[in-house]
């Protein structure tokens, strides 16, 4: 069984620092929220 985090539960996180948790924490992924990346995108970061 793998374990995925949805990040609605700790939604006031940035988003890297949210990876950064979810890792950490030993998950085998994350459910990220669209809001969240578009917000990062917004403030200059870059997904590929």
């Amino acid at each position: 069984m793998k374990y995925c985090l949805n990040t609605s539960t700790i939604k006031p996180v940035p988003l890297l620092e949210k990876i950064k948790l979810v890792g950490e924490a030993g998950h085998d992924g994350i459910e990220l929220w669209l809001n969240d990346v578009w917000e990062f995108v917004a403030r200059g970061g870059e997904v590929r």
